[in-house]
């Protein structure tokens, strides 16, 4: 007898071979060997799984093949496998081993009995390999006990001869072979059993209950807890998930349910138990109705992830498995718009720190504020806009394929004066979308302001001569338009000043009786300034009242203005009109010198229609420059007009050509008509009028006018 090292049991047919303990319902336990001779099938003697004394049949069983078992110490040393199991089912004839009142076997006809084969519900044999059964015709024989007999250090081999029984299905030995502990031990015949130990000289021969062990190891299979084969998807639609069939939920449905999940499984009647993973996996899960679903409160979205692949695993209750791949496709819908944007004119994003707000320029016709677009998770989608909110009426969003501005209706502009702002609510809805789908466009609704900038504007007189006042409420200036027309100040001339707006210059002007000049005209704008000091008592003491002294000062800017009107004085700028007119007809007739006595009347005198022809032939019929030169003869007429041109003493070539144009054809109307048109006349117009701004002809500016 030899004990098989380790490298020996490591290989058939030792591997399976194993150490069996019984475990009896009396809580005793004891050692026998075992052989693995089907996938979950382990064959040892009767009289290890049925004992009378110790309570009939045994409770449970380890298995330790290809151990090391050291019976002087009761310890594994080493071992190949000890596999464990739920469930087991035991076959043997106990009425047959045990047919006397002894418990023990005693009797060959007893000895022939004494097998059984356990059935357990793992397939070890499936890791492990097994053994066969083998049906011995033949006598005298040599095959292998093999066994883990009490006080051995571990697996011991022994070779034996035996004979088979002629009457009994029995191997039997003539010397002792082994001892306790190798019961249920093999007889081997290489990789096959041929008998099973029954005591220390007797084996019971497979071969006589051959046909029932077949059939129990069929049997057995029935106990093998299988892995699941299959896990099905039944989608909400009734149809089976396959190839052609995906798994889908609509994007935005919270708690969707793809379908409900089932198992097949070769082990009738089990349950299973559902886990998810993958990415995304932890927005699904498996209700306890085995459906496939979100989780409560979840919904997903297709813009952020059409399709998720999940894994989906089965597990019964012995713990085996199987996983299989299912997808489950978003079903895209439509989504609502989540922003809209409005890009200013100036090329800034509204509410942002340089544009908290938008605007547009008071009077300024069909003005553009900027330009909409809308943000839509729906990549591609087309939008409508709509506007409300108090004069939203007054607004519309003109669309092409490039733009869509938002902007003032055709012929529409807004006046500061009246409403400084407008909140327009706009609704951003899409259409794209809804046009594929059928379904109604989503829309977004946002408010935006627009300011109304305020501009400068001015009072407009008429077309008539108008006598406006200054400085009239809620306007920056006035604007006489045409006719001869007047601005009154009750204020005197010293509280004010004067300057040129920034859009006048000095221009080259042609005055209405002929002739050019360089100045400012009425038609220019410029600025007058007015300056006010109020002097109010604030309280009375012992000292008297005390007062206090306020400065206050208001602008405005005139255009087309000919007169202005102070208390203390009064001004006409026309010099390119009738103050120009009746300049130079003063100027002709009475000299520069005369100018401030006569003008005033003069230019009552244009502005009540007078022309220069007209007042030229008045002053002939009236016989006013004879009354001046002191006689009515043509050559004191000519040297006195004469000298009112030139303003100087005459040199001795003009005294004769004075008589040469005394003797001329020219009467006294025409050469007065000459005389006022000449530029010595136009000189002395522009040189002897007040600049209200500064110095005559001085580069601080021009804004000429005559006292009247």
């Amino acid at each position: 007898m030899i004990e098989l090292d380790f490298e020996t049991r490591s290989s058939q047919p030792y591997l399976n071979i194993g150490y069996l303990r019984t475990n009896w319902s009396n809580g005793s336990s004891t050692s026998g060997t075992c052989s693995l001779v089907g996938r979950n099938d382990i064959l040892t003697a009767g009289h290890c799984v049925y004992d009378p004394s110790r309570g009939g049949w045994a409770e449970s069983f380890d298995f330790y093949f290809g151990a090391d078992y050291n019976s002087e110490t009761g310890t594994f040393e080493s071992w190949i496998s000890n596999p464990t199991y739920t469930r087991h089912k035991l076959m043997s004839w106990p009425n047959s081993i045990y047919i006397n009142d002894d418990d023990t076997t005693n009797t060959l006809y007893e000895a022939q009995f004494d097998i059984a084969l356990i059935g357990i519900d793992t397939p070890v044999g499936d890791e492990l390999g097994y053994l066969g059964l083998k049906t011995v015709i033949n006598n005298n024989l040599t095959y292998d006990a093999i066994g883990y007999p009490s006080e051995s250090t571990g697996m011991m081999l022994q070779t034996v001869s035996v004979e088979s029984s002629n009457i009994f299905g029995v191997y039997t030995s003539d010397v002792a072979v082994m001892g306790p502990g190798s019961s249920g031990g093999p007889l081997l015949d290489g990789n096959y059993v041929v008998g099973v130990k029954s005591t220390s000289h007797w084996w019971s021969d497979v071969g006589f209950l051959y046909s029932h062990l077949l059939d129990e190891l069929t049997a057995n299979d029935s106990l093998i807890h299988e892995a699941p084969s299959d896990i099905s998807l039944i989608l909400q639609n009734g149809s089976l998930y396959g190839s052609k069939n995906k798994g889908s939920v609509d994007e935005n449905a919270l708690d969707a349910v793809v379908g409900t999940l089932s198992t097949t499984d070769p082990d009738s009647g089990d349950t299973h138990s559902y886990s998810l993973s993958g990415v995304g996996s932890e927005l699904f899960e498996v209700d306890s109705s085995n459906q496939l679903k979100l989780k409560s409160g979840v919904s997903l979205d297709y813009e952020t992830q059409s399709s998720y692949t999940l894994t989906v695993k089965s597990t019964d209750s012995g713990g085996l498995s199987r996983s299989e791949n299912f997808i489950v496709n978003v079903i895209d819908q439509n989504d609502a718009p989540t922003d809209i944007s409005l890009t200013l004119e100036n090329g800034s994003l509204y509410g942002s720190k340089n544009a908290s707000s938008a605007y547009v320029t008071e009077n300024a016709s069909g003005a553009v504020v900027g330009t909409l677009s809308t943000t839509d998770p729906d990549s591609g989608d087309a939008h409508s806009y709509s506007l409300s909110g108090v004069g939203s009426e007054l607004f519309e969003v003109y669309s092409n394929p490039q733009y869509q501005q938002l902007k003032l209706k055709s012929g529409v502009s807004l006046d500061y004066e009246t409403q400084s702002s407008y909140t327009l609510t706009i609704t951003s809805t899409d259409l794209l979308y809804a046009r594929l789908t059928g379904s109604g466009g989503l829309s977004r609704s946002e408010d935006f302001i627009v300011n109304v900038s305020d501009v400068e504007e001015m009072f407009y007189g008429t077309a008539d001569n108008d006598s406006l006042d200054g400085f009239p409420t809620g306007y920056s200036g006035i604007d006489g338009g045409d006719g001869v027309d007047t601005v009154n100040y009750e204020l005197e001339s010293e509280n004010v000043s004067f300057a040129l707006s920034s859009s006048s210059s000095s221009s080259t002007y042609s005055s209405k009786s002929g002739g050019s000049s360089s100045s400012t005209s009425s038609n220019s704008d410029f600025t007058i300034t007015a300056t006010t000091t109020t002097t109010s008592t604030t309280y009375s003491s012992k000292y008297g009242n005390q007062t206090s002294t306020s400065t206050s000062t208001e602008s405005e800017t005139l255009s087309n203005i000919e007169r202005l009107y102070f208390t203390d004085k009064a001004y006409a700028l026309d010099l390119d009109g009738n103050a120009g007119i009746a300049a130079k007809a003063t100027i002709a007739i009475f000299g520069a010198d005369d100018l401030s006595t006569y003008m005033p009347t003069v230019v009552s005198a244009v502005d009540a229609g007078w022309t220069l022809d007209g007042l030229c032939d008045l002053v002939i019929q009236m016989g006013l420059i004879e009354s001046q030169a002191g006689s009515s003869d043509m050559s004191s007429f000519v040297e006195y007009v004469y000298g009112n041109v030139v303003a100087r003493e005459l040199t001795a070539f003009e005294d004769a050509m004075i008589a040469n144009i005394s003797s001329g054809p020219y009467s006294k109307s025409e050469l007065l008509k000459l005389a006022v048109s000449t530029a010595g006349v136009e000189s002395q117009v522009t040189s002897n009028a007040i600049d209200l701004i500064g110095v005559p002809g001085s580069s601080d500016g021009e804004l000429l006018a005559y006292l009247i």
